[in-house]
């Protein structure tokens, strides 16, 4: 059974995952979340066509990925969602993953926080820390990281 990588990306599917984080992780198959792009044939198309074949890649709603995360699957995956309150939704369904990396996080209306790593910026709402804060007390590592060439922050450290 291979190991699960969580990655949180307003961009959802995009280059730098393909060149940069794949790569890194020795991902062999890739689990888009957003309810809205996998409801619409052409954002799902769009999102995933640029993807190799290599990789077996699929665009899902919430209630799909939760199914698709209880299968077995011999290589490692990426599991990547739009924003960190997302991630409460499939708890459960990555209480194994070996790491959550907080990637591009665009400002939104209720952002009240704003973290910088190196050259990147992340914002965060309330919801965004209480559901992170929930899955850090129960173990899970999570960091700060653009790319895996730049310096990784731990969210203990944000939290500090």
């Amino acid at each position: 059974m291979g190991k699960v990588y969580v990655r949180i990306d307003d961009r959802l599917i995009h280059g730098q995952i393909m060149t940069a984080w794949c790569n890194f992780l020795e991902i062999s198959e890739i689990i888009g979340i957003d309810d809205k792009t996998a409801s619409n044939p052409l954002l799902k198309q769009i999102m995933t066509m640029s993807v190799p074949a290599k990789y077996n890649c699929k665009m899902l709603t919430t209630d799909a990925a939760k199914e698709e995360l209880k299968k077995a699957f011999s290589g490692n995956r990426l599991v990547i969602l739009r924003f960190p309150e997302s991630l409460a939704l499939i708890k459960e369904e990555i209480n194994t993953a070996e790491i959550i990396v907080l990637g591009n996080i665009s400002k939104k209306p209720d952002s009240i926080y704003n973290e910088s790593s190196g050259t990147s910026m992340f914002f965060l709402t309330e919801k965004d820390v209480q559901v992170v804060d929930d899955l850090a007390a129960s173990g899970m590592k999570i960091v700060f990281q653009a790319l895996p060439t730049s310096m990784e922050k731990t969210w203990a450290s944000f939290k500090h």
